[in-house]
């Protein structure tokens, strides 16, 4: 890539997901083993730098996967402080989602619980050398229905 002139990199998400995009992940704590695991990233980082190049990391931060952790533990405990990640119509199976797809809750970035939890120390703490985030289509999970 750098011989054709790029100075970035920026792929998709990396955390363990069902699809291959990984736009849905199922945690945010850890790179996808498929992809090498957290040292394959690492390695990544090193590797771009030394041939002068950029990381930006991708990031959805208004939807998780039905499979992830959080809405796992929000699903069996309508008192967690998971359950205030996502907004549930009626617990523990009608919550709202992103249109048209079911395995895509999203995040309740209305809710306090939402805010403290997703926003600090609940999500992967990024690699030093990251130069940016992509942060997919933030806030759409508080203006869809």
């Amino acid at each position: 890539m750098s011989r054709i002139g790029a100075n970035a990199l920026w792929p998709t998400p990396v955390f363990p997901a069902e699809s291959k995009h990984r736009y849905n992940a199922s945690t945010f704590d850890r790179v996808d083993p498929l992809l090498g695991g957290d040292a394959a990233l690492v390695e990544l980082l090193e590797r771009a730098h030394a041939r002068g190049m950029h990381l930006v990391g991708d990031l959805t931060p208004n939807h998780s996967d039905d499979t992830h952790d959080w809405f796992r533990a929000a699903q069996a405990d309508p008192d967690s402080i998971e359950a205030g990640f996502y907004r549930f119509r009626h617990h523990p199976d009608d919550y709202w989602s992103w249109p048209g797809e079911p395995t895509l809750p999203t995040f309740d970035h209305r809710s306090p619980s939402c805010a403290d939890g997703c926003g600090r120390g609940r999500t992967r703490t990024w690699p030093a050398g990251y130069e940016g985030r992509r942060r997919s289509t933030v806030g759409a999970s508080t203006s869809r229905t």
